[in-house]
């Protein structure tokens, strides 16, 4: 009896390349076990000598298969509970024509749809495909397991002349994504953990999944455990088996934020608004370096050059009265916003250590909030804005 097993993914132990003799009878044997996987090995001989320099052989191949082996055509993923066609190939590298025991194995993660298994007839150097239905039950990567076996039936193959390899099987095992129903949704919790011994460094350990509401993160500090629960929004309508919850730990308040500087700073671009967006976390990460004493030239310095080339670009979009508008006179009927120009105002009093601006372009934007300042003190909403 031959039993052949194979799983669709691979990992070739087997590829020495390349051997290295010292000869001198001009020949050799070198041994090597060839790869399992079907296709054609090329390969030749490179030899060197004293008096005959360089020599190079002509090319050798090998074609390296199995007689007989099973194959499955599967999609990427597929939804839980969709009906999903697998379609198996039998391939018979041989002369003679095998019949065949084709199953598919069952499993608790999918149900099978109509027979399990079936007979077909594969002649020499010929294939035959048979179709089966399963039913996704479980999420995440299920195997599906798909087993073909030469039987001894020839009444399948109508009197051809039939393979005595009867007994050889092959098995082949894939992986599918199962993906559940219902459309994805991401909720994002952020909460400060304060440790009763704060002066004593601690490390969290893996967070402990308790149930679908609930984390417990447990913290050491020398001889000393605590544990802090947070608790997870309790979703309406939530596909069983679907929840995920991810949990981590920073000991910076403003780790997560400043992890990847390059994301935060940008070349201000675009309208007013667009490029006061791109202006201002500029400074606020200059300001953070300077806070924890962290000294970084190149963040700095790119956060310069990006301030000076977005203080230029807004004043392009200053009135006469130096309130700014998304888009500036280019738009005369529409005066001044209020709120952009206190963000505008704002971020170039913050921007003064870093960057040149000129004062008197400030005073007349202040000037602005005075005229239209309202006798109870509070300042109306002077036009429009757009938010970017």
């Amino acid at each position: 009896m031959y039993a052949l097993v194979k799983i669709a993914t691979r990992v070739i132990a087997h590829c020495n390349c390349t051997f290295t003799r010292s000869i001198t009878s001009g020949e050799a044997t070198v041994p090597s076990t060839v790869p399992d996987t079907i296709t054609e090995w090329v390969g030749n001989a490179v030899c060197m000598s004293d008096a005959d320099g360089i020599g190079i052989s002509p090319p050798a191949s090998l074609i390296a298969f199995q007689p007989f082996f099973v194959s499955m055509n599967l999609p990427y993923s597929v939804i839980r509970d969709e009906q999903v066609p697998v379609a198996v190939t039998v391939s018979n590298y041989l002369s003679k024509c095998m019949a065949v025991s084709l199953s598919i194995n069952p499993s608790t993660e999918y149900d099978i749809k109509g027979k399990p298994s079936g007979f077909t007839c594969v002649c020499g150097q010929d294939t035959a495909t048979k179709t089966f239905t399963i039913i996704m039950r479980e999420i995440g990567d299920v195997n599906v397991s798909i087993t073909a076996e030469v039987v001894n039936n020839p009444s399948i193959c109508s009197g051809a002349e039939m393979s005595s390899r009867i007994g050889m099987s092959d098995t082949v095992i894939r992986p599918l994504i199962v993906e559940p129903e219902g459309a994805p949704r991401e909720y994002t919790i952020s909460d400060f953990v304060c440790m009763t011994r704060p002066d004593t460094v601690f490390e969290a350990s893996t967070c402990s999944y308790i149930s679908l509401f609930l984390y417990v993160i447990e913290s050491s500090s020398g001889s000393v455990t605590e544990n802090y629960a947070l608790s997870l929004p309790d979703p309406e309508n939530l596909v069983e088996g679907s929840e995920r919850a991810f949990v981590k730990v920073v000991g910076d308040v403003m780790g997560p934020a400043l992890t990847n500087f390059e994301r935060l700073l940008r070349m201000p671009y675009g309208c007013a608004e667009q490029t006061m967006v791109s202006f201002a976390p500029n400074i606020f990460v200059l300001k953070y370096l300077e806070a924890i004493n962290k000294d970084n030239g190149e963040v700095r310095t790119k956060a310069i050059r990006y301030m000076k080339s977005g203080y230029q670009r807004v004043l392009n979009y200053a009135h006469n009265d130096q309130s700014y508008s998304s888009f500036g006179t280019s738009s005369p009927e529409k005066p001044g916003s209020m709120w952009l120009t206190a963000f505008v105002v704002k971020c170039f009093g913050l921007a003064q250590p870093y960057i040149y601006i000129d004062k008197s372009i400030l005073s007349k934007s202040i000037d602005f909030f005075v005229r239209h300042q309202d006798d109870d003190g509070c300042f109306p909403q002077v036009c429009c804005f757009t938010f970017a």
